[in-house]
């Protein structure tokens, strides 16, 4: 995709290439479970899974499931992590269109781990000839596209410019995609009216003697406070 970033071109080029390293290490490695031979499998936190002779129920399909969520969570995170890294090179105008991009990059490599994750599980508890339906058994918690939304917003307050005319906290509500910042469009004549640690109202007018705390709360939302 030439229309991407450079931060974000390296994004999908490290993705694209960790998913066909997980097709051919990780879920292929599953279906030599049965042998008499040990196979061992990451579990990304330690010790490999080992298994010799069994079959693909009870225990180890829970297994199987426990791990390959727990992957996604963490590669969600490192993948975050790397970025944050890369953008410090970058001006906030750049910042900000990779952030944007990097939400559906790392949704579609999500949903490409999760699709193969059923698809395996589905052959694995066929017999070669008959496949039972499909079923997800994954908890998706900090996977779903909402949880990468707000993983990414909070990188945007921290590493792009605070946007002119900022009227209120942003609203993060239940839904992340009702994320709402709310502006105004005339941030001269701000004025605060009461603002609190939990709640805030601006309007417009003469700036009042609270404005400090605006400014305060401002620098906070950004991570430029002390």
């Amino acid at each position: 995709m030439s229309d991407l970033t450079p931060i974000g071109r390296r994004l999908l080029a490290s993705l694209d290439d960790e998913y066909v390293r997980m097709q051919n290490q990780w879920f292929f490695k599953w279906h030599a479970i049965g042998d008499q031979s040990v196979i061992e499998i990451d579990r990304f936190r330690g010790e490999p899974i080992r298994y010799r002779g069994v079959r693909f129920s009870g225990s180890p399909r829970a297994i199987y499931w426990d791990t390959i969520q727990y992957y996604l969570r963490r590669k969600i995170e490192t993948s975050l992590d790397d970025l944050e890294k890369d953008l410090q090179s970058y001006s906030p105008a750049i910042r900000g269109e990779a952030l944007s991009e990097a939400i559906g990059i790392l949704g579609s490599f999500a949903t490409k781990i999760r699709t193969a994750a059923v698809k395996k599980d589905r052959i694995l508890r066929g017999n070669g000839m008959e496949f039972p339906p499909e079923q997800d058994l994954g908890q998706w918690q900090g996977c779903e596209i909402g949880d990468i939304k707000i993983m990414v917003e909070r990188l945007r307050r921290i590493h792009c410019e605070l946007p002119e005319g900022l009227l209120s906290p942003p609203q993060m509500h239940s839904s992340v995609a009702t994320y709402q910042p709310v502006y105004a469009h005339n941030v001269k004549n701000l004025r605060v009216n009461n603002f609190s640690s939990n709640k805030s109202t601006v309007g417009n007018g003469s700036p009042s003697g609270k404005l400090d705390s605006f400014v305060d709360w401002a620098k906070k939302s950004l991570g430029w406070a002390s």
